[in-house]
């Protein structure tokens, strides 16, 4: 559900025709690559390194080094952004702004329901994990697996790409180098167009999924 696009921006004046060189492209590296943007491929073993470091440093670990509250900060910044604009959609299109009020009371829970699952966490790894049983670790894991897959969806979210698949946050349908929050709900505010029943099929989605994430780490 998410990417990591690693680069070596370049210095002025290395080449006047480009900025920076995505060194990933190995299938299409010309001779200018190796001779003249990165001698020898040092810069893409170094980005190799870095990347497989990052990766093992959260494969490793019995327990995985997530937050979720930084999910629901997240989420509720993006939403506090977009429900003015929400707003303002739906009463131009004569519907009931109820909706909008229906996913923010599932946002302000899940914000609730993440701080006291990571209290409860950092509560029980104050002197780390060694107090733990095996099958708390699997059951901590678990949950913030199912966390994270509450939010996926089984094809692309609306106005997205085949790659879009996370309804929280997915490549942008005009560049899929960049990403957005509430994807989805950005390309209702911005096509005008849109039937009321897709707007509100939209909303019942991201509802849906939130409802999903705080019912997978809460405790009741």
């Amino acid at each position: 559900s998410s990417g990591i696009n690693a680069e070596w921006p370049l210095r002025p004046g290395d080449l006047e025709c480009i900025s920076s060189f995505n060194v990933y492209h190995t299938a299409y590296d010309t001779q200018l690559f190796f001779d003249v943007i990165d001698p020898g491929y040092s810069h893409l073993a170094s980005l190799t390194t870095t990347l497989a470091r990052m990766v093992t440093s959260v494969s490793e670990p019995a327990l995985l080094p997530l937050d979720v509250t930084d999910f629901s900060s997240a989420i509720s910044s993006w939403w506090n952004d977009l429900k003015p604009k929400l707003i303002q959609v739906c009463k131009k299109k004569g519907m009931d702004v109820g909706m909008v009020g229906l996913v923010e009371k599932e946002i302000t829970r899940l914000s609730t329901a993440a701080q006291e699952f990571q209290k409860n966490l950092d509560d029980k790894t104050k002197k780390g994990i060694k107090d733990l049983k095996d099958l708390e670790i699997r059951a901590f894991n678990d949950k913030m697996l199912r966390f994270e897959r509450a939010f996926l969806v089984d094809g692309p979210v609306l106005g997205g790409s085949f790659y879009s698949r996370n309804i929280l946050m997915s490549p942008s349908p005009s560049d899929i180098y960049a990403a957005s929050g509430f994807p989805s709900l950005r390309h209702i505010i911005s096509n005008p167009g849109l039937s009321k029943e897709t707007i509100l099929l939209e909303f019942e989605k991201i509802k849906l999924a939130l409802t999903s994430a705080i019912k997978t780490i809460s405790d009741h």
